[in-house]
């Protein structure tokens, strides 16, 4: 199948096509973020203003992504993501013209409401669309969110000494355009009408009808993808907020070393997690089909668990950026194949729907209570006990919640 006006004749073409909107998504996400220093001053923001501003984008997101699972097996697949990455386009578009503080809240909501969609059915298109190697493919669309988050940063920085921030925020406008017309213009579609027949929209927000759409082997495999997942994205986002204040204020090191050592970490993590991921799940699917996500995940939650000690006990930055890079190359190797548990299911429920909803609880859950979560603690009982018990409890938490799932299946 190809676009009316431009030739996308191969899988691979399509693929690219998927991994730079999915760059885009997280580049748009984090360029409004490293921005906003300069707009404090440009609107005249105040602290609590900002925080609301920059919350805005979270809460609009979590309200989208179960929404837009459900919306993907009633409309086209091809016509919602391209309609969720023209949405997130035009947000941003709306942000670099905002004249008043509304516009800039307009912006954020468009933003976070399109970045769901694209989010939530990306993977569920992509899943579908090839018929080999998918933990790698996953892996590459997934390689997106360390690598669209630091061009985000890097692209702010590189530019505010010469560009105004109206002009910085209209660089990725241009491209999400053409991505979504590409999309939108498609003809055909890759999915049968079958995938397109979905429950009742009242079924899907009971908690009891939606789990018993599903065999009770499978009913525990999601269930467990959801409370791991929640938990490492928790310790993910206390991680990505409180770790450069760690080092600079317990371990005592240098600010111009950290900053370069925490956001190049994640970086190298976040794609060596995602490859690795992706490629140990195509091994595993050879080799133990009948549970490729046993060996991925154990490791990735054993080397998350073991990255976060070597950064608690060690002294010299090295020792702590190399425990710093295990830890995030674990937690990203996790999400790979809990994700693939969740798209491979054969339910009556569509697996754009477990993504969703996966979306809403793991973000909700987690990295949306994380930083705050660790800002109280280290009110009341320092910084050095809120990082270090706040990331060593949840993999605990997520490690025995899948020994007792693995113990129960016999692997």
């Amino acid at each position: 199948m190809q676009s009316r006006f431009f030739p996308l004749r191969s899988e691979d073409s399509l693929l690219i096509l998927l991994f730079l909107s999915n760059c885009l998504n997280y580049l748009d996400r984090q360029l409004f973020l490293s921005l906003l220093p300069a707009m404090k001053n440009l609107y005249q923001l105040s602290d609590p203003v900002i925080g609301l501003l920059s919350s805005s984008f979270t809460f609009a997101y979590l309200a989208a992504a179960p929404v837009a699972g459900f919306w993907g097996t009633r409309f086209k697949m091809e016509k919602m993501l391209g309609g969720g990455i023209l949405l997130f386009s035009i947000g941003m578009l709306v942000a670099a013209l905002a004249e008043f503080r509304w516009m800039l809240f307009l912006g954020r909501f468009l933003t976070g409401f399109g970045e769901a969609v694209l989010s939530t059915l990306g993977p569920v298109y992509l899943y579908n669309l090839v018929s080999s190697s998918k933990g790698a493919r996953l892996g590459w669309f997934y390689l997106a969110i360390p690598l669209g988050s630091a061009m985000g940063f890097l692209l702010g920085g590189a530019f505010l000494s010469r560009l105004s921030v109206e002009q910085i925020l209209m660089i990725p406008v241009l491209p999400g355009f053409l991505f979504a017309w590409i999309f939108i213009m498609r003809k055909g579609s890759h999915f049968p009408d079958s995938f397109y027949q979905s429950p009742l929209q009242k079924d899907l927000f009971s908690w009891r009808g939606f789990l018993k759409r599903f065999s009770m082997e499978d009913r525990a495999m999601v269930m467990m993808s959801f409370q791991v997942q929640t938990l490492v994205t928790f310790v993910l986002g206390g991680m990505a907020a409180w770790m450069t204040f760690y080092f600079i204020r317990v371990k005592m090191f240098p600010v111009t070393s950290i900053e370069s050592l925490t956001g190049g970490m994640l970086l190298v993590g976040g794609i060596t997690g995602m490859l690795g991921g992706g490629k140990l799940l195509d091994r595993e699917i050879r080799i133990h089909p009948d549970r490729p996500f046993h060996g991925p995940t154990l490791l990735g939650l054993g080397a998350s668990l073991l990255g976060v000690l070597v950064v608690i006990a060690g002294n010299s930055l090295f020792v702590c950026g190399a425990g710093l890079l295990l830890a995030i190359s674990g937690i990203f190797l996790v999400f790979v194949p809990l994700n693939w548990i969740l798209l491979s299911r054969d339910a009556q429920v569509s697996p754009a729907v477990l993504i969703g909803m996966s979306l809403f609880v793991s973000h909700l859950l987690g990295d949306l209570l994380s930083p705050s979560i660790i800002g109280e603690v280290s009110q009341q009982w320092g910084l050095s006990v809120a990082v270090e018990v706040t990331l060593i409890i949840p993999l605990l938490f997520a490690l025995a919640i899948y020994a007792i799932y693995a113990k129960k299946r016999g692997f």
